[in-house]
C-alpha cells in the first residue's frame, strides 16, 4: 500500500453557526496546545496547569511554538474530546501526541483523531491507525472505512498518490468498497423503510419525508460512490427496496421482507401508521475467512425482544396515540396529553444500553439513533436519524429556558459541527448515549458539556 504522499488535508466544513470553539478556523490554528488550554475557562486554574505540564512532557517545545499546521489542529481535537469525556490528562496527552505524529505519518487527520477517540472510549480497532490508513481492505473497521475511502479517493483524483502506488491505492479502495456494501445494505433498507411510509403520507408529512429521502440520498451518493458491483444501487430514481433487494442478491443474502405501512385513517381519528413488517438481520452466507482476517463479525443489529420490565409509554392501555404532527423546521407541536410520562420512561428502558456507533437497538445504540427512539415510542413522532438534520428540525431554545424534551447539541471535539446529540430530562440532566458509558444520565452544568455547548432545539409545544 501506499507509503509516501504529500499530506492531503481534510477539514470537515465549519458550520455557519457560532460554537464555543472551533480549532479548524484560521484565528484558531494560530493557537499552540498550550494557548489553546489557556483559553479553555471551563477548566479550572489547577486543570490547566495539569494540562499544560502533560502536554510540555509529551510534546515539548513543539506545544509552544507551533499551532498552524495540521498536526496540531489534530492534536487539539483529541484533547477537546479528552476533556469531554474526562480523560486524565497524561493518558489524553499521549493520544494527542499520537495523532499529531499519526498525520506526519502520512495518516488522512480525520482517521487519526477518529483512532485516538476509539481508542480512549473503550473502542479501539485491532490494527494500528497506520495500518488502518494504508493497509484499510486488510483491517476495515466500520467506524473509519467511509473516511478512508473519502480520502483516498479524494488524493487519488488530485494527483497526491505518486504514479507508482496509484494501482495498489486503487485495488485498494475496490476491496474496501465490497466490504462497506454491508453499510450500504443497512441504508438502502433505511430508505425503502421511508419510502413505505411516503406512500401513505400526505401534506405536510409528505414533505418532511420527501426531504428525509433527500438527504439519504445525498449520503448514498456520497458515501458509497463505487460500493456494490452494480451501479445503480446509487441510482436515486429507482426504488429503494429494489435497490436493497439487488444487493442482498450480490451478497448472497436473504432480503428482509418489504416494509408496509398501513393507510392512515381520516384526520378525525388519526393515529400513528405502524410498521408492520418485522425487521430480523437477513441471513448471511459465510464465506470461509482467510487466516490473516482481522475484520470484526458484522454486528447484529436486530431488535430483541424488550424486557418484560420495560415501559412500553403510550401503549399500555390499548388505546390508540395521536399522531402530534409532522415535524418540520421552526414549528412546535402539540404532543398527547400526560406525555412527559411516557418521555421519562422510555429513557429509563434504554438507561444501561451500550454504546455502538450506528447501533440502532438494546444491543448497542449511539448518541442519535437514543434520541430518535425515545421520540418514537414516547411520543410516536419521527426524528431524522442523525443529529446535524435533528438540529435542523423545530426551535431554537435558550439553556435557561430548557424544558423536558428538548434536545442539547454539542461539540465534542471542538471542529466546528454538531458531533453529539441528548435529550434534556429536567432538574439540570440530560440523557444520553456516552460513548464511554453508554445510555446514562448527566449534569448539563458539568464543565466540558458547557464548553462543548452547541444549542438546544424544542420540538413540543408545552
Amino acid at each position: 500500500m501506499l507509503r509516501a504522499a504529500a499530506v492531503f488535508l481534510l477539514v470537515a466544513s465549519p458550520s455557519s453557526l457560532l460554537a464555543a470553539h472551533n480549532v479548524t478556523t484560521a484565528a484558531s490554528r494560530q493557537q499552540t496546545l498550550l494557548e489553546y488550554v489557556e483559553a479553555r475557562r471551563d477548566l479550572s486554574a489547577a486543570e490547566r496547569k495539569e494540562w499544560d505540564k502533560a502536554l510540555r512532557a509529551e510534546f515539548g517545545g513543539q506545544a509552544i511554538k507551533d499551532g498552524t499546521d495540521e498536526g496540531v489542529t489534530a492534536a487539539k481535537s483529541v484533547v477537546a474530546a479528552a476533556i469531554f469525556h474526562g480523560l486524565e490528562p497524561r493518558k489524553a496527552a499521549k493520544a494527542a501526541r499520537d495523532a499529531y505524529h499519526d498525520v506526519y505519518r502520512f495518516v488522512p487527520a480525520p482517521i487519526a483523531v477518529q483512532y485516538q477517540i476509539l481508542t480512549f472510549t473503550g473502542r479501539k480497532p485491532k490494527a494500528s491507525s497506520r495500518e488502518l490508513a494504508f493497509d484499510f481492505p486488510r483491517y476495515f473497521d466500520e467506524n473509519l472505512a467511509v473516511d478512508a475511502a473519502r480520502w483516498w479517493d479524494e488524493a487519488l483524483a488530485s494527483g497526491r498518490v505518486p504514479g507508482p502506488d496509484r494501482a495498489e491505492t486503487e485495488r485498494a479502495l475496490r476491496e474496501t468498497r465490497l466490504k462497506m456494501r454491508g453499510m450500504l445494505r443497512d441504508a438502502l433498507y433505511t430508505g425503502a423503510e421511508i419510502e413505505a411510509h411516503r406512500a401513505v403520507a400526505s401534506g405536510d408529512e409528505a414533505r418532511v419525508l420527501d426531504e428525509m429521502l433527500r438527504d439519504l440520498a445525498q449520503l448514498v451518493k456520497r458515501d458509497y460512490a463505487g460500493v456494490g458491483r452494480d451501479p445503480s444501487l446509487r441510482e436515486a430514481a429507482l426504488p429503494y427496496f429494489g435497490r436493497y433487494t439487488k444487493l442482498c442478491d450480490e451478497l448472497g443474502e436473504r432480503p428482509q421482507a418489504k416494509p408496509v405501512f398501513t393507510a392512515p385513517p381520516r384526520a378525525a381519528e388519526r393515529v400513528v401508521p405502524e410498521r408492520t413488517s418485522p425487521r430480523p438481520q437477513p441471513e448471511r452466507a459465510t464465506p470461509p475467512a482467510p487466516v490473516e482476517r482481522t475484520t470484526p463479525a458484522p454486528v447484529d443489529r436486530t431488535t430483541p425482544p424488550a424486557p418484560a420490565e420495560r415501559a412500553q409509554p403510550g401503549r399500555s392501555s390499548g388505546a390508540p396515540v395521536p399522531l402530534p404532527g409532522p415535524l418540520t423546521r421552526d414549528t412546535l407541536l402539540a404532543p398527547p396529553t400526560g406525555w412527559p410520562q411516557p418521555l421519562q420512561a422510555s429513557v429509563s428502558g434504554w438507561l444501561g444500553t451500550p454504546y455502538l456507533w450506528a447501533g440502532v437497538d438494546h444491543r448497542g445504540i449511539d448518541c442519535s439513533a437514543f434520541v430518535r427512539e425515545v421520540f418514537r415510542e414516547s411520543l410516536r413522532i419521527e426524528l431524522p436519524r442523525v443529529a446535524g438534520p435533528q438540529h435542523d428540525m423545530g426551535v431554537p431554545v435558550e439553556q435557561a429556558q430548557l424544558r423536558p424534551g428538548d434536545l442539547v447539541f454539542f461539540d465534542t471535539m471542538d471542529r466546528g459541527y454538531i458531533t453529539h446529540v441528548a435529550v434534556y430530562v429536567g432538574d439540570g440532566k440530560i440523557a444520553h448515549a456516552s460513548s464511554s458509558k453508554g445510555v446514562t444520565h448527566a449534569e448539563l452544568k458539568q464543565a466540558y458539556y458547557q464548553h462543548a455547548y452547541w444549542g438546544s432545539r424544542r420540538y413540543l409545544r408545552q
